[in-house]
């Protein structure tokens, strides 16, 4: 699940996002088959690890809202992907002495259906709808299943910044715009899981 959050021309949410849900990819098992995860945890995060490519995009959300006589009003809409072929590479280095080095590059084609009753209060149509355009959309269409869209995404998320833990869970703050994104994590040594259920991101030792 890909989620966006923004006002109209806003531009796209922080690089983050590609550790964790934040720009949110939902993933969910893909052809690539399930990553090896982690046998035990307790094991330090530090260390230079490679992005296991064994997820995939499961839908994309479009979050719009906009403030008029101090009432905001939010529409989302909902694209559920149902052919996917994207796949995310990367590393993240996690340095001893609290800095952090994130390269992520996701890319494929994807294809599927707007949910019903999300077109029509964005204000537009099928065919002119552009909500999905981060997303690398070339085109959406009425087909007797409903509005299809197509795609080809390819996108570079690399970021730096600092990074902590505490209780279980590891925190990363963006050198680009101060935020922060934070999910549980385990690491046996060999390999490191950031995050749980559709929102983990899994890596293996360099």
């Amino acid at each position: 699940m890909m989620q966006e959050t923004r006002s109209p021309r806003r531009p796209r949410a922080s690089l983050l996002a590609a550790l964790l849900l934040v720009l949110g990819a939902c993933e969910s098992s893909g052809s690539a088959g399930p990553c090896p995860e982690p046998g035990s945890c307790g094991e330090s995060p530090i260390g230079s690890w490679t992005r296991m490519p064994c997820g995939t995009f499961s839908s994309f959300i479009y979050t719009e809202s906009v403030t008029s006589g101090g009432q905001t009003t939010t529409t989302t809409c909902v694209l559920n992907l149902d052919d996917v072929d994207i796949v995310t590479t990367g590393s993240l280095d996690v340095e001893a002495g609290g800095r952090y080095v994130l390269v992520s590059r996701a890319s494929g084609t994807w294809s599927g259906l707007v949910e019903p009753g999300c077109v029509e209060p964005l204000g537009t149509t099928c065919a002119e709808l552009s909500v999905f355009d981060n997303q690398g959309a070339t085109g959406c269409a009425e087909t007797a299943e409903g509005c299809r869209c197509d795609g080809a995404y390819d996108r570079n998320d690399d970021s730096t910044g600092d990074w902590q833990i505490g209780s279980g869970s590891i925190s990363f703050t963006s050198d680009d715009d101060n935020s922060t994104v934070s999910g549980s994590y385990c690491s046996d040594g060999i390999f490191l899981r950031i995050g749980d259920g559709d929102a983990k991101r899994l890596y293996r030792a360099k």
